[in-house]
């Protein structure tokens, strides 16, 4: 999750391979607001959870970090897909697509927790 993410952000194996490990985390959650484990798990959830209408069938990396950096930084629909490659269709699509999982994935978590602890 680390090294895929850092190179999405720009930080290919070659620039990050001298760094610590903390460097490179501490990249990693300026660009997408949490650490690679917490992303790692947010995705696993996206892949195996039934989430009803906002299953997302085959969840791509590139769309998750796209929605996370996107919620971190809260560019415009243009500056991301600037800074990403992706036209403003795509960027849109797929943001509010994995945003709508997210909410999905918070809901059930927040209430699975909710049960287990009353």
């Amino acid at each position: 999750m680390l090294t895929v993410g850092l190179k999405f952000i720009g930080f290919p194996p070659s620039r990050t391979q001298n760094h610590n490990e903390t460097k490179n985390e501490n990249h990693f959650a300026r660009a997408f607001g949490s650490n690679p484990d917490a992303c790692c798990a947010l995705f696993h959830d996206l892949q195996v959870l039934e989430l009803g209408l906002c299953t997302i069938r085959k969840p791509k990396l590139h769309y998750f970090f796209l929605t996370l950096y996107w919620l971190k930084h809260y560019t415009t629909e243009e500056e991301n897909a600037g800074i990403h490659g992706y036209d403003e269709n795509t960027v849109r699509k797929w943001a509010w697509k994995y945003c709508s999982a997210f909410q999905v994935i918070k809901d059930y978590k927040v209430s699975l927790f909710r049960k287990l602890h009353n």
